[in-house]
């Protein structure tokens, strides 16, 4: 039987530069996106600049705040590690 692999590390940078490009794309504010999704400014400017992980309930108010489903940001966390790019 085989055995699952290890999944690779989250690639956060890769997550903040979706979201980022998610909310320049609106032209939403990082304080409008913040607001909305009911997070600090500085939660959404540190996970932008990929310095920050998230809880999935965090990152699903952040995709409501951006009209964006949750998996098309969650994509990115692998994108890198797999070689895949969005």
């Amino acid at each position: 039987m085989t055995q699952p692999s290890p999944a690779p590390a989250a690639d956060l940078k890769a997550l903040g530069v979706a979201v980022a490009q998610a909310r320049l794309k609106r032209g939403y504010s990082i304080d409008a996106v913040a607001g909305a999704a009911g997070v600090d400014r500085t939660t959404l400017m540190r996970l932008e600049a990929g310095r920050h992980s998230v809880s999935v309930s965090v990152l699903h108010a952040v995709a409501h705040a951006l009209q964006v489903p949750i998996g098309v940001l969650a994509e990115s966390l692998c994108g890198a590690a797999t070689g895949q790019k969005d």
